[in-house]
């Protein structure tokens, strides 16, 4: 049987946009319907896709993730050497992590090792989409606008200005209030078993995502990247306003939020630094006693800039005071860190 190319995938989807049913699209183009539907419901939409499948010539990325991995490793490695940069630096960090260097220093730059090839597929994926989003061709570009080569894969969204990120935000903004979307829902559903859980039954994680839907303000919001020195920083604020950021975090207890509260602050300080926006509004939903706490003040562009090169500091070698005992007995990297002795 024929592997399937770029052009079987284009005349797919635009049958499919044509309001082609699947079964019909497999009488037109004589492929099964569970390979029409494994090309096109997941990525009908998403020029990342169809650029990655382009620019590698590989159209089997579009449906298996492993590959996928392996070519955003050498994406990234490639992107590296185009600026000048040793392999093995850190270079794609989030806004989030870098805040949590007031947590644990420590942790701050382990974290953001460990999810720089994510940062690094956010950066990746909204420069493309963007750029074709922009351009008005977001739903399906063309065949002649995709890449041939993962140089020029890595060359989309080199156009895209902040300004071009404003009005995509505007864009949101109109959609949010246009859905007036309100979740009234308090329980937590397993998208891939399709069960609802327990509150207390979720993971810490979870249970900070089910009170952010429950409790957070809606504001509209986007993810974007921004150079600082030889850096590349992710963030997307939990809002975004013509004034101010909005960030929302969630503590078991008013102990908890003392030290959850510098990390929050610093958090939305990073936000209205890159995000230029003057203000910044926190809020921490304390659980024990089920209040939230509201904190409106200026953006402290000085704070964000000295947290970056604190945390740059720390990168480079310089050894980072220890956190907290209890903090290390609970932390994701006690195996491998060397921040107290007394870590296991």
């Amino acid at each position: 049987m024929r592997n399937v190319s770029l052009k079987d995938i284009y005349e797919m989807m635009r049958l499919k946009k044509r309001g082609y049913s699947y079964k019909k699209i497999s009488k037109v183009t004589g492929w099964s319907t569970s390979t029409i539907v494994k090309y096109t419901l997941r990525h009908l939409g998403i020029p990342f896709s169809l650029c990655l499948a382009s620019a590698f010539r590989d159209c089997s990325l579009m449906i298996n993730p492993k590959k996928v991995l392996k070519k955003m490793e050498e994406l990234l490695q490639l992107e590296k050497d185009r600026r000048g940069l040793s392999r093995d630096k850190l270079v794609f960090i989030g806004m989030a992590d870098v805040a949590n260097y007031y947590w644990c220093a420590m942790k701050s730059l382990l974290k953001n090792k460990k999810m720089e090839l994510e940062f690094f597929g956010a950066y990746l994926k909204d420069r493309i989409n963007y750029s074709f989003r922009l351009k008005g061709s977001s739903l399906m570009p063309d065949m002649d606008e995709l890449p041939k080569s993962p140089d020029e894969l890595l060359n989309i969204g080199n156009e895209i200005t902040f300004r071009d990120i404003e009005k995509l935000l505007k864009e949101r903004a109109k959609m949010l209030e246009l859905m007036k979307a309100t979740i009234v829902d308090i329980s937590f559903v397993d998208l891939h078993a399709g069960k609802r859980i327990p509150f207390a039954s979720l993971s810490p994680k979870q249970r900070g995502e089910a009170l952010e839907i429950r409790k957070a303000e809606r504001y509209p919001t986007i993810r974007w990247n921004f150079n600082w020195e030889d850096y590349v920083v992710v963030g997307e604020p939990d809002g975004i306003t013509d004034n101010f950021v909005y960030e929302f975090k969630s503590t078991k207890n008013r102990f908890l939020m003392n030290f959850v509260k510098p990390v929050a602050l610093t958090q939305a300080d990073l936000y209205g630094y890159f995000f230029k926006r003057n203000q910044k509004r926190v809020q921490i939903h304390i659980v024990e006693n089920d209040v939230t706490e509201t904190f409106e003040e200026k953006v402290d562009k000085f704070h964000a800039i000295e947290t970056l090169r604190r945390f740059k500091s720390v990168d480079e070698g310089e050894k980072p005071l220890p956190p907290k005992e209890w903090k290390c007995r609970v932390c994701e990297f006690k195996r491998i860190c060397k921040a107290r002795n007394f870590c296991p």
